[in-house]
């Protein structure tokens, strides 16, 4: 189930009860084998402006404000996970949107740059740096004056009450940094073989800067985390909040070279929100039409109809993936009727178009999700490697779980027996070392690719891992000079 923008305002507000009933009342049509026939949720994604915000000018009150309408949206939370997931509130992946950035904070880390009072030299650099996406430069029509963030801390804090909200409904499961560098989450979902990343799309979003973007270092910071599911064979998605397009007067979009970077990165569909209707836009790699990333949008959940586009109504998307028959299908949900307080759901449109259903063509990993191992197995390996029967080996073992620490252990000793004749392969059904015997072997391979960068995190990680092992150090610091000289 994909979720957004659920901020309500007074105007056709809806209550927590009602709209729990409605997407309850929902998903019995759509479950029913003589409608669509679509199964429950196995996961929800909320991509982002979890509540309306305050603009009023007591700070105060305007906390206050927002506190009560995240407590609203705490308690909604709450009672989709009891519906859905039995209380499992790991199956509910939420990243913040633009109003959830408080204005009262980014307007107290401004300070206002009379350019009157500017020589020409300076005008010409505020001017300048107004248009880099990260710049502490603001511009106000208003006043026709030039702002500049004084106090980076405070503009960061602009976050506090969405962190605060975050670690409440997570029950200190999850927290949310105020370090723009952080502002990203990996869900690891094992049991349905996905990565689901979230990212902050309002960095230097406030209330003078209504553009979208993502911190960079977030994004090659998650790349640096999410390699290791890739090789694992997971569906990697991803989740933000901003739109990637806008009309020409509009400047509220994230830019559009952001999501070449998630589609480089092996993200096979994206989520968001922000543009209040459902949307499907396709990007594709450049030279190489078989790489691609699907954004999705969803339409708002709750806004009032002052805040719903001209001809639209609230929305919500289901996605179905099959892994068997690799299927991909994406469904809309609209309300129905004139009833705003008492939500009523059936088949929505996608855009313009009047089809409510949609085939996505993504590519899935040949390698799915891997059933846990069993004793007969272990039994199998062993006798394997004991006979030296070594491709039979290799074939098992990539067709079995190696998170069990007795497979883990027959691979270390496969490649003890053979050598490292093997280690391309053991190095990819492995996928990163757990156990410094297993750091051992990537530091070889490593060392042997040349693959500097690689073996030196190897090599950081296994020290680490280490305090009290003066021997297991000391051997380990030999790899330095091997990986910086390789020399033996």
């Amino acid at each position: 189930m994909h979720l957004s923008d659920l901020h309500r305002n007074e105007d056709g507000e809806v209550k927590n009860d009602q709209l729990l009933t409605s997407l309850v009342l929902d998903s019995d049509n759509y479950t029913n084998p003589n409608f669509e026939n679509i199964p429950r949720p196995n996961l929800i994604i909320i991509s982002g402006d979890l509540i309306y915000g305050s603009r009023n000018p007591d700070d105060n009150l305007a906390f206050n404000e927002v506190r009560e309408q995240y407590k609203e949206a705490i308690s909604f939370l709450d009672m989709l996970a009891i519906e859905f997931f039995d209380g499992d509130k790991s199956k509910i992946i939420i990243v913040p949107g633009n109003h959830d950035v408080s204005w009262n904070i980014s307007k107290k880390s401004m300070e206002k740059v009379d350019h009157i009072l500017m020589s020409e030299t300076e005008q010409k650099s505020y001017t300048k740096n107004i248009s880099d996406p990260k710049t502490s430069i603001r511009w106000s029509w208003d006043e026709l004056n030039f702002y500049k963030i004084k106090d980076e801390i405070i503009y960061n804090s602009r976050m506090e009450l969405f962190s605060e909200f975050y670690e409440n409904f997570y029950e200190g499961n999850r927290k949310y940094s105020l370090n723009p560098d952080e502002q990203f989450e990996i869900f690891e979902i094992p049991l349905y073989n996905l990565t689901v990343v979230g990212y902050n799309s309002c960095f230097r979003n406030d209330h003078m800067n209504h553009s979208g973007l993502i911190n960079s270092k977030c994004l090659s910071a998650s790349y640096n985390q999410i390699r290791k599911y890739q090789k694992k064979g997971r569906l990697l998605f991803a989740t933000w909040h901003h739109n990637f397009s806008g009309i020409p007067s509009d400047d509220t979009y994230l830019d559009p070279r952001q999501l070449k970077s998630l589609n480089s990165y092996g993200f096979l569909i994206g989520f968001h929100g922000h543009q209040h209707h459902s949307d499907i836009v396709e990007n594709y790699v450049q030279f190489d039409n078989s790489k691609k990333i699907i954004a999705i949008s969803a339409g708002t959940l709750c806004s009032a109809r002052s805040h719903l586009p001209t001809g639209y109504k609230r929305q919500y998307n289901l996605l179905r993936l099959d892994y068997i028959q690799k299927t991909c299908e994406l469904y809309s949900r609209e309300s129905i009727g004139n009833m705003e307080d008492i939500p009523i759901w059936d088949k929505g449109r996608i855009n313009e178009s009047m089809s409510s259903k949609f085939s996505l063509e993504i590519n899935f990993p040949d390698r799915l999700s891997i059933p846990d191992i069993t004793m007969n197995e272990i039994d199998s390996l062993t006798i394997l490697l004991k006979d030296k029967n070594y491709s039979e080996l290799l074939n098992l073992l990539k067709n079995i779980s190696t998170e069990n620490e007795l497979v883990r252990s027959i691979i270390v000793e496969f490649d003890d027996n053979t050598n490292g004749k093997f280690r391309d392969e053991i190095c990819q059904i492995l996928v990163e070392p757990e156990q410094i015997r297993e750091s051992i072997i990537f530091l070889d391979y490593y060392i042997e690719k040349r693959m500097k960068k690689e073996a030196s995190i190897v090599l950081n990680n296994a020290l680490a891992k280490l305090s009290d092992q003066p021997l297991l150090i000391a051997e380990l610091n030999k790899y330095k000079k091997r990986i910086h000289g390789y020399s033996k």
